[in-house]
Order: C-alpha cells, then sequence, then structure tokens
C-alpha cells in the first residue's frame, strides 16, 4: 500500500520516493493511480514473462502466487488508503495526526511491494525460492498499517529535515528487507547502510533505529555475530526511546539470535521471551509473526537442550500457522522440520521421520516437486536418516537433494556445500572414505569462493575432513584439520562457544589416539569446566566431555577413576533423555564394559542389556555399538558361569561385525576393516576356546 497522502503541499502530505510523487486528481480519489504506478499491466506482463522462462517447473507455480499476492495487496492498498483518507477529510472521524503516521505507513508498505515486484522481475534460482518470504514482507508491512501500536511510530515523518533524504531511506529499507528475505545478505547490508546514512540527514529517529536492525539482520545473516550485536543494541535502545514495542520486539529476536550464534543461550531464551510477549500484546496469540516468535523460541530451546519444550512451542507455532497460512506454505514446514529436529534429538526417529515426510508431500503438492523447500526437506530426512543409523536410506535422500540444490542453483552455490557436506557424512558412516573426502574438498573450495578463507562454514569443513583423516588412522593429519578449523572458529565465534569446545573435545580425542595423555586429559578437563560453567552439571554437552575424561582414564589403565566418569555420566544422561535414545545406551555400555574388567558382573549385566536393547531396536539398529555391547554382554554372562548365553552372545556380535566389514568400502577405509578384522579374529578366538566354533 502506498501513498495515501493529501493533496501535493498539504501538512499531512507523507514523503515519498521521487518516482512515487505526482500529481494527484483528489485528496480521496487518487490511490488507485498511486498504486498503478507500481503494479500495472506492464508490471504484470514482466513478472510473468520472467518467471515463465525461468529454468525450474516451480517458477509456474510461484508466478500464480505472486499474481495473486500483487493484486489482493493492491486492492487492499486502495481500500483502506481511500477509507482513512474518508475518515480524515469527508467525516473528520480520525484525528490528522493519526492519519499522517498512517499515510506514511502506507507509504511504506508500497514502497515495500515496489522493491519485491522489481526482486522478483530480476529473479534468479534464490530468488524465486524465497519468493513466499518476500511476499510476506509485503503483508507484513501492510498488515503494520491496520494497527495503532505499529503505525504511531511514523508519526514523526513529517518533521524530517530532509524530505528527499527520508524518501530514499524508506526506499532503501525496503530493499534491505527485500534482499535479505530472497537471502542476499550482502545486498541487504548495503542497502541498510545507505539508509542508515540518509536516515541521519533526515534526521527522524524511527528510521535511523531501524536502518540498524536491517544492519544487524544483515550482518547476523552472515555470521558476524558481533557487529551484528552491537548495531542491534543501538536498535533496541532507540526503540525504547520513541516507545516502540514493535522495533523493540524485532531487535531483541536479532539479539536472540546473535546470542544463539555466539552460544549465549540461556540469554537467547530469555530476549526471545520478552520478544514473543511484546508481539502477543500487539497482535494477538494468532498472528504468523507471533509463530515466527515461537519458532525463535523453538530453536532456542532447542539450542540449550530443552527438547521438550522446543517440541510445545513448535506445536504452538503449527497451530498459529495453521490458523493463519495455506497448507504447505514455507513457514509452517519449516515449524514442522523443526519439530522433527527436536524429536530426533530425544531419539524419537520414528516420529521425526513421519512429520518429515508429511512436510515433503505438502510441499511437493503446494510449491511443486523441484522447488528448493523440498530440497531442504530431503536434506533433513536424509539428516534423521543419519542420525537414526541408516546411512544407506541418508544417502539416497540426500544425493537426491543434492541433485536438486545443483539444478536449481547452480553447482557452484554455497548452499550446494551445505548438502555435499552431508553426504560426505553419511558416505563416511558407510565407510566410503574416498568419496566422502572428495565431496569435503569440494565443499571446502566452493565456500572458500563464497565467503573467503576465515569464515565459519570453511572452519566446519576442516572439522569435517578432519574426522575423515582420523576415522582412517591418519591422527596426524586430522589433528592438523583440527587445528585449522579451530582456529578459524575461536576467531569468528570466540573461545568459549559450544562449537569450539565441541571441536576441542575431538582434538583430545586425537591427542589420545596418538597416546598424548596428559595434553588429551587436561584439554577435556577445561572443556568440561567451560560447559558446566555455560550450562550447568546436567547438560548433554557436559555429559559428552565427562564420557570423554572416562576415555582418557580408561586408555591409561586407571580403570576406577574411569569407572566414575562413566557413572557420573549415566546418571546425567538417565536425568535427561529419554530410556530408548542411543546416547543413554552408550553411557550403559561404557559403564557395563568397566564393570566386566572389575569382574563386577552381576552388576554390568543390567547395563549390558539394556545398552543392547535400545541399540538392536533403535531406527536402523546400531550395528556396531550393538556388536561392541554384545562382546561385553558375551564376557558378563560367561563370567556369571551362564555358557550358552554367554556364546549366544558372542556368536551376536561376531556376526555384527562381519556384517558391518561387508559395507567397508575403498582403499581408505584400511584402518576400519583392520579393527573390525582385529575384533572378528578376538571373538573367533574367544568362541575356539569354549569350543564353540562355526
Amino acid at each position: 500500500m502506498l501513498a495515501v497522502g493529501l493533496v501535493a503541499g498539504s501538512a499531512c502530505a507523507p514523503t515519498l520516493p521521487p518516482e512515487l510523487t505526482a500529481y494527484r486528481v483528489g485528496p480521496c480519489d487518487d490511490f488507485a493511480i498511486d498504486a498503478e504506478r507500481v503494479w500495472n499491466t506492464d508490471t504484470e506482463r514482466a513478472l510473468s514473462k520472467r518467471l515463465s522462462v525461468y529454468p525450474a517447473d516451480f517458477a509456474e507455480r510461484t508466478l500464480r502466487q505472486a499474481l495473486a499476492e500483487f493484486g489482493e495487496f493492491t486492492a487492499g492498498w486502495v481500500a483502506a488508503s481511500k477509507e482513512a483518507c474518508y475518515e480524515t477529510v469527508i467525516q473528520r472521524t480520525l484525528p490528522r495526526s493519526s492519519y499522517v503516521a498512517l499515510s506514511a505507513c502506507y507509504d511504506a508498505a508500497l514502497i515495500q511491494q515496489k522493491v519485491v515486484l522489481e526482486r522478483l522481475v530480476e529473479a534468479d534460482a534464490e530468488t524465486v525460492g524465497n519468493a513466499y518470504d518476500a511476499l510476506y514482507e509485503v503483508e507484513r508491512a501492510l498488515d503494520a498499517c491496520e494497527r495503532p501500536t505499529l503505525y504511531q511510530d511514523y508519526a514523526l515523518d513529517v518533521e524530517a529535515k530532509d524530505a528527499a533524504a527520508l524518501g530514499r531511506a524508506k526506499g532503501n529499507l525496503a530493499q534491505a528487507r527485500a534482499f535479505l528475505a530472497i537471502g542476499k545478505a550482502a545486498r541487504a547490508f548495503d542497502a541498510a547502510a545507505r539508509a542508515d546514512t540518509d536516515a541521519n540527514l533526515a534526521g527522524v529517529p524511527r528510521v535511523r533505529a531501524r536502518a540498524l536492525l536491517e544492519q544487524g539482520r544483515a550482518l547476523e545473516a552472515m555470521a558476524r555475530y558481533r557487529e551484528a550485536g552491537a548495531r542491534a543494541e543501538m536498535a533496541l535502545d532507540m526503540f525504547y526511546e520513541q516507545r516502540s514495542p514493535g522495533g523493540a520486539s524485532e531487535a531483541l529476536e536479532l539479539l536472540a539470535r546473535v546470542d544463539l550464534g555466539v552460544g549465549r543461550y540461556e540469554l537467547a531464551l530469555r530476549r526471545q521471551a520478552e520478544a514473543l510477549a511484546i508481539r502477543r500484546s500487539i497482535l494477538g496469540p494468532v498472528h504468523v509473526d507471533v509463530g515466527l516468535a515461537l519458532t525463535g523460541m523453538a530453536q532456542a530451546k532447542q539450542m540449550a537442550g530443552h527438547h521438550e519444550e522446543a517440541l510445545e512451542e513448535l506445536r504452538a507455532a503449527v497451530h498459529v500457522y495453521a490458523e493463519t497460512l495455506e497448507p504447505g506454505h514455507p513457514f509452517l514446514l519449516r515449524a514442522v522440520s523443526g519439530m522433527s529436529t527436536a524429536w530426533a534429538s530425544l531419539g524419537e526417529f520414528d516420529h521425526a521421520l513421519e512429520a518429515e515426510r508429511g512436510a515433503l508431500a505438502a510441499a511437493e503438492a503446494r510449491l511443486g516437486a523441484d522447488h528448493p523447500e523440498v530440497s531442504r526437506i530431503r536434506h533433513e530426512i536424509a539428516e534423521t536418516l543419519l542420525a537414526a543409523g541408516r546411512p544407506q536410506e541418508g544417502l539416497t535422500e540426500a544425493t537426491q537433494a543434492l541433485a536438486m540444490r545443483e539444478k536449481a542453483f547452480g553447482a557452484d552455490h554455497p548452499v550446494v556445500a551445505v548438502t555435499l557436506q552431508l553426504v560426505a557424512d553419511l558416505e563416511r558412516r558407510l565407510f566410503d572414505y574416498p568419496a566422502a573426502r572428495a565431496h569435503l574438498e569440494r565443499a571446502l573450495q566452493l565456500r572458500k569462493k563464497a565467503f573467503g578463507d576465515q569464515h565459519r562454514l570453511v572452519g566446519e569443513s576442516y572439522e569435517r575432513m578432519g574426522l575423515v583423516a582420523w576415522e582412517t588412522g591418519d591422527a596426524e593429519h586430522a589433528l592438523l584439520d583440527y587445528q585449522q578449523a579451530l582456529g578459524i572458529l575461536k576467531a569468528v565465534l570466540g573461545p568459549n562457544h559450544p562449537r569450539v569446545l565441541a571441536l576441542e573435545q575431538r582434538v583430545g580425542d586425537t591427542l589420545l589416539t596418538l597416546a598424548r595423555y596428559a595434553e588429551a586429559e587436561q584439554l577435556f578437563e577445561q572443556v568440561r569446566a567451560d560447559l558446566d560453567k555455560r550450562f550447568g552439571p546436567t547438560h548433554p554437552s557436559v555429559a559428552a566431555a565427562s564420557a570423554s575424561l572416562g576415555r582418557a582414564e580408561e586408555a591409561q589403565g586407571r580403570v576406577d577413576r574411569a569407572r566414575a566418569h562413566y557413572e557420573r555420566v549415566l546418571a546425567m544422561r538417565e536425568a535427561t533423555l529419554p530410556d530408548n535414545h542411543p546416547d543413554l545406551a552408550s553411557a550403559a555400555a561404557d559403564l557395563a564394559r568397566i564393570l566386566a574388567e572389575q569382574r563386577q558382573y552381576k552388576a554390568a549385566l543390567p547395563l549390558a542389556e539394556r545398552a543392547a536393547a535400545i541399540f538392536e531396536s533403535s531406527l536402523g539398529t546400531q550395528l556396531l555399538p550393538l556388536a561392541d555391547v554384545l562382546v561385553t554382554l558375551g564376557s558378563v554372562e560367561l563370567g556369571l558361569y551362564r555358557r550358552s548365553k554367554g556364546i549366544d552372545a558372542l556368536r551376536r556380535a561376531l556376526s555384527g561385525y562381519r556384517r558391518v566389514l561387508a559395507t567397508v568400502a575403498g582403499v581408505g577405509a584400511a584402518a576400519q576393516k583392520g579393527a573390525l578384522e582385529a575384533k572378528i579374529l578376538g571373538v573367533e578366538t574367544r568362541l575356539a576356546q569354549l569350543g564353540a566354533t562355526e
């Protein structure tokens, strides 16, 4: 909706960019003319032509949606503008001061429509794929004009020291929001910076705060968290000074995302909760923006380890979206994907996959089978299958997602690197290390080309390459890759970020492999202390660090101390995880192994049985850890003089090891083959000693 103004020269006339200011025929009858300068036969034809020749089937569906949205928006804008003008000029029931603010709000909405239309006419794959996000920015701008709490922010626009500068600032703000919605953060930042300059010239604090906010949002999207946080803090202070609750809620949400980016999860939760409360007070309980705030709240809770609470927030978001959006809308699909991630974190892989399959069907029906949102969901299904211990099925999904993304975005787009890395993770689980290394090398080069050598994602690629080197027995090379990753991530995220601390645990594991026990143990102690300080003693990350300490003690033959660590880990995981979670099984298996070494067979037996049952019932069956714990179970049964049960457990372990060995492929998997063959030989020897050879 655009310029809801009075006749030219009126004290109430809003400030518009030059292309939207022209002669008007009357105070309440000229809004259709304003709207037609933005949405008309020529622009409709240009949009239709651009999307009809775009080389993807989903563009045609996007075209139909965009045409409908722009048509509805234009009609709604004209009607609302005329009504506001009529109430002010003819009926005199709307105060002129309110009309001034409302007119400026309508101006901003029409400018947002104009900018989004320009972006779609110039559309590339990223723009078309994110068209629903961009269209929502138009809808959000118009919706703000229906709420006095929001449109009153525009009241001071008429006091601008430089009306032309204010018009330019508004145009650039619309550009920034549109660019960010379609995934072009760098261009969004440039537009917001221009808006900042012009807002200073105009002397309008609201616009300056908005410009700072949009700069911060763009910087956060580029993972430049410290710079983003600084701008968000400035914007928040200005919004509070102006008593602008809508702006304050957006600044709080941005600060929450920044906090998540740097690992301040509990602070993110508090800020997101405040933003959600403001949103509800302004918009009511059922509004798309409330759904977005609930989704942000769920993300913060998920990253803080509160998976059950995250599920509840996402259920609430799905309810809001179901009431306000059509089936298959990307916002709804992403909330469902968030629920699947939470379920997977809780070990509920069946629920996770059911939700993702449902989202996939809805996306294909609404958006088209080749839409980027479909490839995103396939990517997430592959991630769930990887976590569930079904890497072969996951590789099928990930390969399909990769092909879709390469077709939609081009082989050199950085989003392709995300799925390349997932493909490599799946290949690594299938022991196809040469293929995994090749895909990681390609992902690394794509990211370096797109982001430079010191980006967070480049550090992530080095970390994955270190994993491949470590698993193939090249610990020295793994240590070099990890150190390269650590240098980048520490510089970008800070030394105490959870991602950095998790990587330091990997460094410690590598030091253990290199028999550098003292260094490893010291590193694990420091990581555990840092995680405990950040998250408290029961957080899953603290449990993982304690398990690493147990491994360090065990490697040095300090069995009693290792046992104490494993007992703590099991207690922590029992307090925070469901009974069927694989991490709980791992903790039980570690403790059972140590107890068996100490010949405390009665204590070890229920733990080994529990671990075996969880691994066996896990979606896809966790073959290797299952075989390992069956060896422990066999030793325990034999120690309790239950010969037949012990032999049965060892035979099941032998079968499991052989099945895993059959999946190992490629010369790069020699270390895994050797380790598995040694385990097989050990079990075969034990069975021979028992006179139970096959």
